[in-house]
């Protein structure tokens, strides 16, 4: 057990990257366009908005906060992990770092903003609440929701394991 407390910075590390990309490479939100076929929002585009020209004029869609935000905790806690690693060297470490509960806050904060993209997405686009039915968080940034808050638990194995 003492093995997985040794690693858990680095695990951690790898669970954050991991649901990073996914946020980037993964499509975010689904929708029910017409008669059963699946359209998807890009996570890109949730992350970031995007403006375009259509055949009616500029149509915009706007960032998701939630999303936003969840991204920047776990860029942070990423640096906050590496930052751990990097000041404690190969020396033993005798106490749970500050650096450490920072960066699983962090994770765990992040994880669950990212599980809540679908609701700030609607939200920032003024979709009725109506419509909002059909709309759903791909599996893909559930799993990257999951994956940051696992990293933040890992981030805190060190404390409940002596």
């Amino acid at each position: 057990m003492k093995n997985v407390a040794k690693y858990s910075g680095f695990i951690a590390i790898v669970f954050a990257a991991v649901a990073i990309v996914m946020m980037f490479v993964c499509k975010a939100v689904k929708y029910d366009a017409v008669l059963g076929s699946d359209q998807f929002v890009k996570g890109t585009t949730v992350l970031f908005g995007k403006k375009e020209e259509t055949w009616f004029g500029t149509a915009e869609i706007k960032l998701a906060p939630a999303a936003l935000i969840g991204l920047i905790l776990l860029a942070a806690a990423i640096v906050l992990l590496i930052l751990n690693v990097a000041l404690t060297g190969s020396k033993k470490k005798k106490s749970f770092s500050l650096f450490e509960l920072l960066a699983a806050v962090a994770l765990i904060v992040g994880g669950v903003l990212i599980i809540c993209t679908k609701n700030s997405f609607l939200d920032a686009n003024d979709v009725a609440s109506n419509a909002k039915k059909y709309y759903d968080l791909t599996v893909a940034y559930a799993i990257a929701g999951v994956l940051a808050i696992v990293g933040g638990v890992c981030a805190l194995a060190p404390a409940v394991v002596k």
